[in-house]
């Protein structure tokens, strides 16, 4: 399932996903290295963001954050695919694994 979230041009908005494996169980993030949170044109090259996101409070509630930088969102009617990765017992694991996040940035008006 695609994670869509839209969002206004060169606004600041706060991300936040919740992580839950294949039989849809919360994943614990309490031993989880810092996340870091990639956004990208769906192309594979040109990356947008490629910075430290947080993990909300302390890890149980399996929830990942990224807070939108200045310029993050500069780009009217861009289509950009997004993902969250973090190390768990050394081992890899991003979020979400089968799909993108797709964040879509809509026109400012003024």
């Amino acid at each position: 399932m695609t994670i869509r979230k839209t969002y206004t041009q060169n606004d600041r908005p706060t991300l936040t996903i919740t992580w839950y494996d294949g039989d849809d169980a919360l994943i614990d993030l309490s031993s989880a290295s810092t996340p870091t949170f990639h956004m990208d044109q769906g192309n594979g090259t040109t990356v947008k963001v490629d910075t430290s996101a947080t993990i909300v409070g302390d890890g149980t509630g399996g929830q990942t954050q990224y807070t939108f930088a200045a310029g993050d969102l500069d780009t009217v009617a861009a289509n950009y695919e997004a993902e969250f990765q973090v190390l768990i017992g050394g081992k890899a694991a991003t979020y979400p694994s089968s799909e993108k996040i797709e964040i879509i940035v809509i026109r400012e008006i003024s």
